[in-house]
């Protein structure tokens, strides 16, 4: 998947807020992330 510059910040902000919490198991565990 291509992402941009301005998608691929705001991705990492994104997973930066959801690090060690449920979601971030449940998307490992789909292979999301």
């Amino acid at each position: 998947m291509k992402l941009s510059l301005v998608q691929k910040v705001a991705l990492e902000k994104a997973l930066s807020k959801i690090k060690g919490t449920d979601i971030e198991k449940l998307l490992k565990e789909y292979n999301i992330i």
